[in-house]
């Protein structure tokens, strides 16, 4: 697998795409909670973390705002790959959480809620 210092995203290895890998994180992960965004994380032996979100149309009724939460998501995750060890990390959106759009301010917003969690 790539290094920390690589930035990409690939679908096939950083994302988590089964139904099965979520229900695992939901079974055995633990939680970590900050307003906008709950953060579940369970330890994998793949040696790097990957990651899966949730965006619902409760939480966020308009596609347009769901898609832009997801981008910016995405693109915390690939710039911090090295914060999440080798867990599984489920991002799942709270309602306002398509206030914050810009990526300062859901960098600001997950890395207060993880503290020291995942390390």
């Amino acid at each position: 697998m790539s290094s920390d210092l690589d930035f990409s995203f690939s679908k096939k290895e950083l994302k988590i795409r089964k139904t099965q890998q979520y229900k695992e994180v939901f079974r055995n992960g633990h939680r970590v909670r900050s307003k906008k965004f709950n953060i579940l994380y369970a330890s994998n032996a793949l040696g790097y973390s990957r990651l899966g979100l949730v965006v619902a149309k409760k939480n966020v009724p308009s596609a347009v705002r769901r898609n832009r939460v997801k981008r910016v998501l995405r693109e915390f995750f690939r710039r911090n790959k090295s914060l999440f060890g080798s867990n599984d990390v489920l991002l799942l959106a709270n309602k306002g959480s398509d206030k914050l759009v810009d990526y300062a301010n859901v960098r600001r917003e997950i890395e207060k809620a993880i503290g020291s969690n995942l390390l």
